[in-house]
């Protein structure tokens, strides 16, 4: 909470993210936490919508060997995509 505080006063303007974190001993996750609020249901339907056609895209280019290859495939293709 007194994290949460401190970060919505910005005293501290200029000076990284990272650093401040790795100073107060907690993750830099929570300076970036306002970004999960502005998701909305249509682009979570979208990023589920995408989700469902990679993996049918892998299933349909390799042969099914079971849910576990599935899913290093699938992570392979949207890795560095921003999903």
């Amino acid at each position: 909470m007194l994290v949460k505080k401190l970060i919505s006063q910005k005293p501290l303007e200029g000076i990284e993210g990272t650093r401040i974190a790795s100073a107060l001993g907690v993750s830099r996750s929570i300076f970036y936490y306002k970004n999960h609020l502005l998701r909305t249901k249509q682009s979570i339907g979208e990023f589920k919508e995408h989700i469902l056609q990679t993996i049918k895209d892998v299933c349909q280019d390799r042969p099914p060997t079971g849910f576990i290859e599935y899913l290093f495939l699938s992570r392979r293709e949207t890795y560095g995509k921003g999903l």
